[in-house]
């Protein structure tokens, strides 16, 4: 007599919400034997039902279990669970949260427009000129890059002098001294010295005895070669900061005293670091 399985007449029961379930139910005849009898419910339910992955399948006999050919099979469809991470694994994620920027010069001038017969002023990109200062505008501006690394290191190779110098990196909120590189499953990743800054770093001791750390970066692109009015050839580091100093100048062709950027500033405000004791893989 051939194995027969038979999807039954109250299959389906579901559940949604945090672990969307389902179960499809069978009876299966023609064997007394429980392998053959799991063995056919396999190859008879789907390996994947309404996006859900197959999780179990079991059977039980109906009537006497010792002599019996009938029985009924269940099989339940969950969601896949995450493979933990092993010691030695790392995890790499990002954002690019914007915000406002407050700027005093605008990238190019595009109009001026005054009364009949008068000559505007120019400014040179000078943003909000009044008679005593240069008010500037908030605009609204991408985020730094920020990224996460969790890295899961073996419980030996946590040492107190190592933890020492993560820790006084840390206080400095540094800016990396040299090339700093990443290689996400083969995406390689690099960013030039002076674009990233180390923001924060905290660890855990998992049950299996290793260690969960994240380190927590933020990066800002370098400039090179940029003009702020007439001044040309400005370089500025991501994490430098640039300010402008604005001075009374004559503008002939209006006829009166403009505003106008007659110095631009870059300053270190965060120290260099040494980014390679972290031991992230380049």
């Amino acid at each position: 007599m051939p194995v027969t399985v038979t999807e039954k007449a109250d299959s389906r029961p579901a559940a949604d919400g945090d672990s969307p379930s389902r179960e499809l139910k069978y009876v299966i005849r023609g064997t007394d034997s429980e392998t053959v009898a799991l063995t056919s419910l396999a190859a008879a339910a789907p390996a994947a039902y309404e996006g859900l992955t197959r999780k179990t399948w079991k059977v039980d006999p109906v009537g006497d279990p010792t002599d019996s050919q009938t029985w009924d099979g269940v099989v339940t469809y969950g969601l896949v669970s995450l493979k933990p991470k092993e010691t030695g694994d790392w995890t790499f994620s990002f954002d690019t949260s914007g915000g406002t920027q407050h700027i005093t010069q605008s990238i190019r001038n595009i109009a001026n427009h005054s009364l009949p017969g008068t000559v505007p002023p120019d400014f040179k990109g000078a943003i909000g000129v009044t008679q005593d200062s240069v008010e500037g505008v908030d605009i609204d501006a991408a985020g730094p890059f920020n990224f996460t690394i969790t890295a899961y290191l073996a419980a030996g190779s946590m040492t107190g002098q190592w933890l020492a110098q993560v820790y006084a990196l840390r206080a400095k909120t540094p800016v990396n001294d040299d090339t700093f590189s990443l290689n996400v499953d083969g995406v390689q990743i690099s960013f030039a010295a002076g674009e990233v800054r180390f923001i924060d770093f905290s660890g855990s001791k998992r049950r299996v005895g290793d260690w969960e750390l994240q380190f927590k970066f933020s990066a800002l692109p370098n400039r090179r070669g940029f003009s702020v009015g007439d001044i040309t050839n400005i370089d500025k580091e991501g994490w430098q900061y640039m300010w402008v100093r604005y001075q009374d100048k004559d503008d002939s062709s209006a006829k009166q005293i403009v505003k106008r950027p007659t110095s631009v500033h870059i300053e270190e405000v965060y120290p260099k670091g040494d980014f390679s004791i972290f031991g992230i893989p380049g």
